[in-house]
């Protein structure tokens, strides 16, 4: 029987409710390690009744599974995969690892996942609940949310709960949250009692003030306090151990256990999904009797069994891997990688890879083609887990810089643009030969202008140009090219009128054609921004088409989007809208959302200036959505810019007014100068 939480309960009353009369809804409980939410979700399901319950849970050592958790809901329904259309079919048995890879836009996947929850719910209605999702895989938390924001009326009710929002692997944008704090005193006694009927009044006070009303900690806390402690005849422990001081109470729990139950129980700790096969084979190869050593855990309420082995709360969890030491754990990683089958290889790999106490090529090796099969799924957040920790594992530094920069491009297709600048940060300090580091240090600047300020990205890449400008020159141009941007955003625009004058004249050096049509292109937006327009059109006329005909590189693509800002000021746009289009399909193609903001904001201002006004407010409003998700601040300046234009015309006042003080807000803090007149 659950005790207090009434608002809560009907919080999950009113969504299971609504789900059975045709009204789809989701709900993300969140609060403390120990709050109640596997409780309440407990309630939710047993409540649902005439409904379908699904269930998944986040494991923390499966969190680098792509689409694991999303495999757990959608395998009931796997039998209606047929029903969906070829493409979202083909794009969901890719990623479910049911089909062959699929490489291409993962939203296509959580489309396929959304339309096969509503047609499994045309029979009955659906309870979908997820627990600890602050552990779910990335792809699948991203899945799960996309669906959850698009339900209304398919009958299906979703329920996640995780310890805190700030915790989640993807970000839960509009799914309503409802916080859990402590039990209130009456409930709290009530719970101490229930667990620990000799307890005296005042001892349970003590407890619920300590605790503030966390059920775990109310349950856990008497067991592990003397009987004369419970009874009030010896003082108790100042303070008591609440909260974060549960896991050290829990490793003195742990001590009184038979050293076959510890060893048991940290192979149950390392393991990535409760498995009891491999945890009792992996005990077995360590000389102990996983029944009777399991058993023993179980009768000191640190385990349960439901079908798999489970923790009574992840912080058991936590504790008993915690207090093992490093070696123990390694064992414990290596055991259970001796355990797992061959059809495991992932799990293995893992498992391998925690084993290790330094560099291991073999091991970084298995890891780099398990990162690129999970790249190849489009389960880009865990190719960036697995190429990041093969790069730790790299002996040669040639390795590890080619692992560092992979990990860097999955960080950018998960829409993880710092993630990716900082790979590329620590491949730059391994790199000392001028050519290599300057490419380093242009692909870094590609993805830093949007989620840093602006000009500290332009002084750093200019430095390297200057660096390289006598071996290289064609290089440096294309790192002046680069520069020039920021300056224009920053409102620097002297600065970037010489940068791009700079770059003009190296690529003149170098000779290469290709390169010179793109620094005039650059040179023509400077030239605008200037106020010199005159040179403008004919230098486009001319550079353009070469570009255009050109296979793209980062020259030709930053050069064309120069190209269609220059363009729409020249209101010359037809040329403009297609070349935007074209760019905008081709990050989408590329599943390369850190990159999609600003020609998303370029492209709804042509649109606003053409009257196309219902497409611009929507690529408007996903620049700015995207430039969030994907941390792309700077980018979300401007963003933030086109969608309260759209606003301000069409009469959402309060809107444009607040998307122009966080525009404002962000401006002063990025020094994004260029804004500041657009506000």
């Amino acid at each position: 029987m659950l005790l207090g939480r009434g608002p809560e309960r009907a919080a999950i009353d009113g969504l299971i409710r609504g789900a059975s009369q045709g009204v789809s809804g989701a709900l993300l409980l969140s609060g403390d390690p120990g709050a109640g939410k596997s409780a309440l979700l407990k309630y939710a399901g047993e409540t649902a009744r005439g409904m379908t319950v699904v269930r998944a849970r986040g494991i923390e050592a499966e969190s680098s599974l792509p689409f694991a958790a999303l495999a757990d809901v959608l395998r009931p329904m796997i039998g209606q995969i047929d029903r969906l259309p070829a493409v979202q079919s083909a794009s969901l048995s890719a990623a479910l690892a049911i089909g062959p890879p699929l490489p291409g836009d993962r939203f296509t996947t959580y489309l396929a996942a959304l339309n096969l929850v509503a047609l499994f719910a045309e029979t009955q209605p659906v309870l979908i609940i997820v627990d600890d999702m602050q552990w779910i895989d990335p792809g699948s938390a991203e899945a799960l949310f996309y669906a959850a924001r698009r339900l209304s009326a398919e009958r299906v009710a979703i329920l996640f709960a995780a310890r805190t929002t700030a915790d989640l692997p993807a970000d839960p944008a509009a799914v309503p949250p409802l916080q859990l704090g402590g039990l209130d005193r009456d409930a709290s006694l009530q719970l101490v009692a229930r667990s620990t009927p000799a307890i005296a009044t005042s001892v349970a006070d003590a407890i619920y003030r300590a605790s503030r009303g966390n059920p775990l900690a109310l349950i856990e806390i008497p067991g592990l306090l003397s009987d004369r402690q419970l009874r009030g005849h010896d003082p108790l422990p100042d303070p008591l151990p609440v909260g974060s001081k549960l896991v050290t109470a829990y490793r003195a729990r742990l001590e009184g256990l038979p050293e076959p139950a510890r060893t048991a129980l940290l192979l149950a700790a390392a393991s990535d999904d409760g498995d009891l096969a491999s945890i009792s084979e992996a005990a077995r190869i360590a000389g102990v009797d996983p029944r009777s050593a399991l058993g023993a855990a179980e009768a000191a309420g640190l385990i349960e069994f439901d079908g798999s082995l489970a923790f009574r709360h992840p912080l058991i969890r936590s504790a008993v891997y915690e207090a093992a030491t490093a070696d123990e754990r390694r064992n414990a990683h290596r055991l259970l990688a001796e355990s797992l089958p061959t059809d495991a290889a992932a799990r293995r790999t893992w498992h391998r890879a925690e084993a290790c106490l330094g560099p291991d090529e073999a091991v970084a090796s298995e890891l780099e083609a398990l990162a690129g099969e999970q790249q190849a799924r489009r389960a880009y957040a865990a190719a960036f887990h697995a190429f990041n920790r093969a790069a730790e594992l790299s002996p040669a530094v040639p390795d590890r810089v080619r692992r560092l920069t992979e990990a860097a491009t999955s960080a950018l297709l998960a829409g993880r643009g710092a993630a990716a600048v900082a790979q590329y940060d620590r491949a730059l300090t391994l790199v000392a030969e001028p050519v290599a580091h300057a490419d380093l240090v242009l692909h870094r600047g590609q993805i830093a202008i949007w989620v840093s300020n602006p000009m500290e990205v332009q002084r750093t890449i200019v430095a390297q140009a200057d660096r390289i400008a006598q071996v290289d020159p064609k290089r440096a141009a294309l790192l002046l090219i680069h520069a020039a941007g920021p300056c224009f955003m920053a409102g620097e625009v002297l600065e970037g009128k010489r940068t791009a004058e700079r770059a003009l004249e190296m690529a003149r050096r170098a000779g290469d054609p290709m390169t010179v049509a793109a620094a005039e292109v650059c040179l023509a937006e400077a030239l605008l921004l200037h106020g010199e327009a005159a040179p403008t059109g004919s230098t486009l006329r001319e550079f353009l088409p070469q570009l255009a005909a050109a296979d793209p590189d980062i020259a030709n693509s930053v050069a064309a989007r120069y190209g269609a800002f220059c363009q729409i000021c020249a209101e010359d746009f037809e040329p403009a809208l297609g070349s935007l289009e074209a760019e905008v399909a081709q990050l989408r193609s590329a599943g390369a959302p850190s990159l999609l903001p600003y020609p998303l904001a370029v492209l709804s201002e042509l649109e606003f200036r053409t009257g196309r006004w219902l497409s611009g407010y929507a690529n408007a409003a996903e620049s700015v959505r995207l430039a969030h998700e994907t941390g792309a601040q700077s980018s979300r300046t401007y963003s933030l810019i086109c969608l309260a234009r759209f606003e301000a015309t069409t009469g959402r006042d309060d809107e444009c007014r607040a998307h122009l003080d966080e525009a404002w807000n962000l401006t002063e803090r990025l020094e994004t100068g260029s804004i500041f007149s657009y506000v």
